[in-house]
């Protein structure tokens, strides 16, 4: 009766450090672990780093994130800086909504030639002074079939959280904002 008991506290011990080595293999390391500075993939580019939100951050804090670089070659850097919401919204937009409203919410994007209707521009005057937070809300979670309008935007009410909802919002309303000093600045003297 004692072997007994001596052999299987022996067993629970060799699957206890079995499971141990075997967890170490498979987490990489620093899994779970938040950064000091709060982001992660900080890539330096001379004086300029891109970062994106670490999933740790608070959702409430305005941390400012650089903008994105344009990848056309054209040599615009854009200099202003994106809070919390913008910069998660950005990874959003980029994933979901770029493909047809464009890189820079014209409209304009990769697939909007095989749509018809085109899809909308959120950086027109009419999408900045009278679409309101919860018309976009009820048109990104709805779809186009959901709001009466076309029915190729498709409900992303079911893959995005109301949470990232507002993100893309936030992401919407700079793009907005940027669209409005540009068109200010070339109607300038």
């Amino acid at each position: 009766m004692r072997l007994q008991f001596i052999w299987r506290s022996r067993c629970g011990v060799r699957s206890a450090i079995g499971v141990l080595v075997l967890a170490a293999l498979i987490i990489p390391p620093g899994c779970g672990r938040a950064r000091d500075s709060g982001t992660e993939g900080v890539a330096e580019q001379g004086s300029k780093a891109e970062t994106t939100p670490n999933e740790n951050s608070v959702a409430g804090a305005s941390q400012e994130t650089p903008l994105p670089e344009n990848d056309d070659g054209a040599g615009e850097k854009p200099v202003a800086m994106m809070k919390f919401e913008e910069a998660n919204g950005f990874e959003i937009y980029q994933r979901y909504c770029a493909t047809c409203h464009g890189d820079a919410g014209d409209g304009q994007g990769f697939n909007a030639f095989n749509l018809d209707p085109k899809p909308r521009s959120h950086i027109d005057k009419f999408a900045r002074e009278s679409v309101t937070d919860e018309e976009l809300t009820r048109s990104i979670a709805l779809g186009g079939a959901g709001r009466g309008k076309s029915p190729l935007m498709p409900r992303w009410g079911r893959t995005l959280n109301p949470r990232k909802i507002r993100y893309v919002i936030a992401y919407i309303r700079l793009l907005q904002r940027q669209a409005q000093v540009a068109e200010a600045v070339s109607e300038a003297p």
